[in-house]
């Protein structure tokens, strides 16, 4: 969901709380129109009572979350690591994280290891040391 679809799904639910059974009904023909998704979404969160609000909170939870994780910058998208280029973040995980490089002497795409104690993939960030965890990718 996307940010501004949550703060729609929230705002009209929390107008909708306002109106009286009767209302309710005419209150949501009317703001969520043909978009029967949103509807769906409002009226699952007005049939929920105190867990919808639950609900609600934890939807705005894992958005921040995403939103905080796509904003947080990768420090070695862009650098070179001996012969691998960092291009970008592949994954995350308890270990650390997976980056996609460009090996530079090959010609050819890696996948080279950052762990979480910043040492990435190598133990130390001499340059003279290679990764430990580089494998060979598609072209």
């Amino acid at each position: 969901m996307t940010p501004e679809r949550f703060q729609l799904v929230s705002q009209i639910y929390q107008e909708a709380l306002e109106c009286d059974q009767t209302g309710r009904v005419a209150f949501l023909e009317e703001r969520c129109g043909r978009d029967r998704e949103l509807r769906r979404d409002v009226e699952s969160l007005l049939s929920g009572g105190k867990t919808a609000e639950a609900r609600l909170l934890s939807m705005a939870m894992k958005e921040s979350m995403r939103r905080l994780s796509d904003e947080t910058s990768h420090p070695l998208v862009g650098q070179t690591l001996d012969h691998y280029q960092i291009l970008s973040l592949s994954g995350t995980g308890g270990m650390g994280e997976v980056y996609r490089a460009r090996d530079l002497t090959l010609g050819r795409h890696a996948e080279v290891t950052g762990h979480r104690d910043a040492q990435i993939g190598t133990g130390s960030h001499d340059p003279s040391v290679p990764p430990r965890a580089a494998r060979g990718g598609h072209q």
